[in-house]
């Protein structure tokens, strides 16, 4: 693995931990959690797919591309809201 994705590696695991944590949390009602936070979280674990694993493959990548801004996109609607 190159070095410059070694970090994206750590953000992402960091991230996974981040939102499972949280959602247990929101799940036993521990903590209010809104939606969009969750929301936003996994489309930060996508677009970290994305840069690691499917950014040049032209079929899975456009694929994680589009979930991700979509789902960064509908945070962003739900937060207005």
């Amino acid at each position: 693995m190159k070095v410059d994705k070694l970090w994206l590696t750590y953000l992402g695991i960091g991230l996974m931990i981040v939102a499972i944590i949280l959602n247990l949390l929101s799940l036993f009602n521990v903590i209010d959690l809104a939606s969009w936070v969750s929301s936003l979280i996994s489309a930060l674990v996508i677009f970290n797919l994305y840069f690691l694993l499917f950014k040049g493959d032209k079929k899975y990548g456009k694929f994680f591309l589009i979930v991700g801004c979509l789902m960064i996109v509908f945070a962003i609607i739900e937060f207005i809201i």
